[in-house]
């Protein structure tokens, strides 16, 4: 391989480990905080159902219920 190539190499596996780091990082505070699933509802509603519909094809359902809940019961 040449230098230019091995360079190339190098940068597309620290990118890919830097996505995959942050895709593992926000799913766990996602998966852990409900608070956090709050923000994500109001900034990035399409991520939260992403992961509603992760956890539900898992087996983990009421997830989504006990989340609605509880925002409505706080009325903000």
């Amino acid at each position: 391989m040449d230098p230019f190539a091995q360079n190339v190499f190098r940068v597309l596996v620290v990118l890919n480990t830097t996505v995959v780091c942050a895709t593992v990082g926000t799913f766990w505070r996602i998966n852990q905080s409900q608070d956090f699933r709050r923000k994500m509802h109001k900034v990035f509603p399409y991520m939260l159902e992403a992961y509603y519909i992760f956890q539900e094809a898992g087996g983990y359902y009421g997830i989504r219920e006990k989340d609605e809940m509880e925002w409505l019961s706080r009325k903000e």
